[in-house]
């Protein structure tokens, strides 16, 4: 997995707190680049569930 990519994913908290809309935007970047094709992809990346990464995406992000 590319550098970029965890360091993406580990600058999504702020105070100890997750960032749903930074978490969700760099999640939508990282599809956009074609580094993974689709959610459940990401999902099987990141090691989460595809349910953990659909709560992401609807709490955060542009709306």
């Amino acid at each position: 997995m590319p550098r970029l990519f965890i360091r993406v994913i580990n600058k999504t908290k702020l105070k100890g707190r997750i960032n749903y809309d930074k978490l969700a935007i760099s999640y939508q970047h990282i599809i956009d680049a074609g580094i993974v094709k689709n959610r459940a992809e990401l999902a099987r990346h990141l090691g989460k569930s595809r349910t953990w990464i659909t709560k992401v995406f609807q709490r955060g992000g542009p709306n």
